[in-house]
């Protein structure tokens, strides 16, 4: 997935479980296989989104998954993803 590395390249802190619960509403509606508006629409949800959204554990719902970051960490991804919507080309997004 091009917004894992890209959180692994940022050195980003962004739960595996939490970065695809957000992938699945940021992409919710959008057609299947269109991968690079796909990631363009999840960096724009995590941009916009990120502080606010309460993401809840499907499984348990007791578990509240943006809890597991901090407000420190949510702006964080929102700068990254911000900067990630300037890019003109991939390569300044993920090596």
């Amino acid at each position: 997935m091009i917004v894992k590395a890209w959180r692994e390249q940022k050195r980003l802190t962004f739960p595996s479980f939490y970065l695809e619960l957000v992938t699945i509403e940021a992409c919710r509606g959008r057609k299947v296989g269109d991968l690079s508006k796909n990631v363009w629409a999840t960096f724009a949800y995590i941009r916009d989104n990120i502080k606010t959204t309460v993401f809840i554990d499907p499984a348990n719902t007791n578990n509240r998954i943006s809890d597991d970051l901090t407000a420190t960490e949510k702006q964080a991804l929102a700068n990254a993803a911000s900067i990630a919507r300037q890019a003109t080309n991939w390569s300044q997004i993920v090596v």
